[in-house]
């Protein structure tokens, strides 16, 4: 019998053929209503999407266009998610994905909604292969593959938390993912020896020696001694395997542990001997020079807690904190170049940036993290920061103003910090009574934040003024 679903599959894929794509688009969304968890009819979908969009030139992400005119898409979206309408949530996201089939916050969130039906896993790991596939820098994309996978098959979610480890070496959550489903795969393996006769678990083991690595290896690396230890294991590995990259990788991540920082560095470069394009071996070089700023900084700091007053040290300190923020603007440009669908590093790198006076720069960097909601809240207050720091007032009020809604705790730190900013925002605009009765909101919850009981005295004289 011919479901309803299966004569718009079949219209559509020749209506493609005859490269009528909006069409097929249509049809395509029609069926997959019917039929949602049709893996393959959506990744047909997505891909004539592409097709419509690049042939006429426009932006397969997305851009600023495309969000203002899908406002209301984007509401609906969010609003059925909380109603837990996942099949309503669907045919929302993909309106929107109509604009912008590679946009990779709402693939994600078309991932999320597939995983809450019934039998959906299948369909959610096809969508978010498609967003690795775009980038695979985007770890959280990994971690739920790694999610995924577990039940289903083992090996596929050991590769996934590999990923995971490759850009967060310290990644607990990764690790005993990994530890767990590597001895889950060698017990099934035994079981499976022992049921065809060759040997059981311990037959596995070629001798205690090798038992007791395998244990090792394992074992979370807690102390210096398990990282001492570690680097050993991984050198006897690599003395039989010279070119196994992630092996490379692995005494670099060790050795980057213990701060033994050149090292590190030469296992790095060694990889990009191998392989000159390898990301993650630029990455971790990137990462390393970090550590070393970071470490020097807080040396530094540590010494001006015992001569408040050295000049000298206070000029080194500062210099220190200028090289380290150039280096980051050079590093982080680079990694927001090489991973463009990265919400985080845009944040970071407007960050970076505005702290460098480059505000228009940032500005850019922020509205565009705006597009992941886990970063609304600070990419608003940072935008309200650019634009004061612009003496654009009304559009710096506006932003701080959302970020204030956007902050579930009234009384804490960042709310604190933004009615601050707001407060001052006002003040610079003139309006001291808005600027006095905004600080006093913060003089109601901690009379000792900043010179907050200063301000209010401030901007009432003004008043009267």
């Amino acid at each position: 019998m011919v479901r309803p679903a299966d004569n718009l599959f079949s219209k559509a894929e020749q209506a493609i053929k005859r490269r009528n794509f909006d069409y097929a688009i249509e049809l395509l969304q029609q069926g997959l209503k019917l039929d949602p968890l049709n893996v393959e009819q959506r990744k047909r979908l997505r891909s004539t999407e592409i097709l419509a969009i690049q042939e006429k030139g426009g932006n397969t992400k997305g851009d600023f266009k495309t969000r203002l005119i899908t406002l209301k898409t984007q509401w609906a979206v969010k609003k059925l998610g909380m109603a837990k309408k996942w099949e309503e949530q669907i045919v929302e996201i993909e309106n929107f994905l109509r604009l912008a089939p590679q946009n990779v916050a709402m693939l994600t969130a078309l991932a999320a909604a597939l995983r809450s039906l019934e039998n959906g896993t299948e369909a959610a790991i096809s969508v978010l292969q498609q967003i690795v596939e775009l980038d695979s820098g985007q770890v959280e994309t990994w971690r739920q593959l790694g999610i995924l996978y577990g039940p289903v098959d083992p090996q596929k979610a050991i590769a996934c938390w590999e990923k995971v480890k490759r850009y967060h070496p310290e990644d607990k959550e990764a690790g005993k993912a990994i530890r767990d489903l590597s001895a889950q795969t060698m017990m099934k393996n035994a079981e499976d020896r022992k049921k065809s006769g060759k040997g059981d678990f311990t037959d596995l083991l070629a001798s205690a020696d090798e038992a007791k690595k395998l244990e090792e290896e394992q074992a979370i690396i807690r102390t210096d001694d398990d990282a001492r230890r570690a680097i050993e294991r991984t050198k006897e590995k690599i003395a039989k395997t010279p070119n196994e990259k992630r092996l490379i990788r692995q005494l670099g991540d060790l050795y980057r542990r213990l701060k033994q920082y050149n090292e590190a560095e030469a296992q790095y470069k060694l990889l990009l001997d191998l392989d000159p394009n390898d990301l993650v071996a630029q990455e971790r070089l990137g990462e390393l020079q970090e550590h070393i700023y970071s470490d020097r900084i807080e040396e530094l700091k540590i010494k001006l807690k015992d001569a408040p007053d050295d000049a000298d040290l206070q000029a080194q300190l500062a210099r220190a904190v200028e090289e380290f923020e150039d280096f980051l603007v050079v590093l982080l440009e680079r990694r927001v170049h090489t991973h463009p669908t990265d919400c985080g590093l845009k944040a970071r790198y407007g960050e970076i940036l505005l702290k460098k006076d480059r505000v228009d720069e940032a500005v850019e960097q922020f509205q565009k993290a705006l597009v992941d909601p886990r970063l609304a809240t600070l990419s608003h207050a940072n935008l309200g920061r650019c634009f004061k720091a612009k003496g654009l007032y009304d559009l710096a009020i506006d932003e701080f103003q959302k970020t204030l809604h956007q902050i579930a705790d009234a009384n804490s730190s960042l709310a604190k910090d933004i009615r601050y900013a707001l407060a001052e925002t006002y003040g610079l605009k003139g309006e001291f009574t808005p600027a006095r009765a905004t600080m006093e909101q913060i003089l109601a919850v901690d009379i000792r934040f900043r010179d907050v009981s200063q301000k209010v005295v401030e901007y009432r004289n003004k008043e009267k003024d």
